[in-house]
């Protein structure tokens, strides 16, 4: 299962964060994700 948002900050300027989560059967739940700014040019 993962979620992904876009947001723009201002004209040119993003920000992304993602996050993700596994629940496997025979092992530890995990989550992962990451949160990155852009600029476009």
């Amino acid at each position: 299962v993962g979620l992904t948002v876009d947001y723009q900050i201002v004209d040119n300027f993003y920000a992304k964060a993602s996050v993700q989560y596994l629940d496997p059967e025979d092992a530890d739940d995990s989550t992962t994700g990451y949160f990155r700014l852009q600029r476009s040019f």
